[in-house]
């Protein structure tokens, strides 16, 4: 009784494994982003909002701040508003934004705008796609203030992040699949926060 049912859901798992692979499409060639490894990471140190931090200052250290998974991105949280704290959802996964002039941030009222050239996808299986050459990221932050101090009370979810973080605070790993006549394990290579 128990065999039957270990061969479904086995089956059924790598049926749903294979489904997000792709079969046929354009291949295209990206930035080499492979990850760091454990053995020379640098987990980032990270620091909360400060009293009297300006609208560009708050979303700045967010997305500093948003390299660090620990509690939850507890660090990252402390610049949302309450609200959005209990919304934001860091687990989609991460779009990794072009740094090499740093990331410009621009304030238009209570919006604070960044417009960096997009490097690549992370899904949220670890998954890395590039993107497509001179793809460009159009985001906004809101920001309000609460009890006197700015805060972000509208975010999209997922992280920002730069090749650099990218290579510090995530690192590789390979998970497996059958091949199509299931004679032999074919490796994926994805990426893995490393303070998780």
């Amino acid at each position: 009784m128990k065999r039957p049912a270990l061969v479904i859901v086995s089956a059924a798992v790598f049926l749903a494994g294979c489904a997000s692979v792709p079969t046929s499409g354009q291949v295209n060639l990206g930035a080499n982003v492979t990850g760091g490894n454990s053995f020379d990471a640098v987990v980032p140190v990270v620091r909360p909002p400060r009293v009297g931090d300006s609208p560009v200052e708050i979303v700045s250290g967010f997305l500093q701040a948003n390299v660090s998974a620990s509690d939850d991105y507890a660090v990252a949280r402390a610049y949302l508003a309450p609200e959005v704290t209990e919304t934001w959802n860091p687990a989609t996964g991460a779009t990794i934004i072009n740094d090499s002039n740093g990331v410009q941030l621009v304030r238009r009222g209570s919006r604070v705008l960044l417009s960096e050239p997009q490097v690549g996808q992370l899904s949220s299986v670890g998954t890395y796609v590039p993107s497509p050459r001179n793809t460009q990221l159009d985001t906004d932050f809101t920001v309000r203030q609460v009890d006197g101090q700015w805060r972000i009370d509208g975010v999209r979810d997922g992280l920002l992040l730069t090749p650099t973080t990218l290579n510090r605070v995530y690192t590789s790993a390979e998970r497996y699949f059958l091949n199509v006549d299931e004679s032999r394990l074919v490796p994926d290579r994805i990426l893995v926060p490393i303070d998780r």
